[in-house]
């Protein structure tokens, strides 16, 4: 929906921006799943409302900090941005963050060509899950 993107922002307090429908889209997904106690399950949530992919939340009890890994996806998720915000708004105070992303490495990119990756953006054969296992 794109109609109703207004209500639901003015509904839940999340200010006017000029973000494109997508990120609209998954800050609002974001913050009618952060409304409750902040656990690792709602972190998780809102990281895959933003991420649209499978994430595991990593704990480091020692040194109070948790690490958020992006496993289902390659690359850095499109609104990074606002989903960072989001978790220093909800995690508790006292917890340091940080986060994983998966890349295309040589092992996945050497089963092709040079001029077969000749035909992609330097982005693109980091982030193509195209590129991922030699498909």
């Amino acid at each position: 929906a794109t109609w109703g993107l207004d209500k639901w922002e003015s509904m839940l307090g999340i200010s006017k921006n000029n973000n494109d429908i997508q990120t609209r889209r998954e800050n609002i997904k974001a913050k009618m799943r952060s409304r409750r106690t902040t656990s690792i399950k709602v972190i998780k949530n809102i990281c895959e409302a933003y991420s649209n992919g499978i994430v595991e939340i990593i704990v480091n009890y020692s040194d109070y900090s948790f690490v958020i890994d992006f496993v289902g996806n390659i690359g850095v998720p499109k609104a990074f941005a606002e989903l960072d915000k989001t978790i220093e708004e909800i995690k508790p105070c006292h917890l340091a963050h940080s986060y994983k992303f998966n890349y295309n490495t040589h092992a996945d990119l050497s089963k092709f060509t040079h001029e077969q990756l000749a035909n992609y953006t330097h982005d693109e054969i980091r982030n193509s899950s195209e590129l991922r296992g030699g498909k």
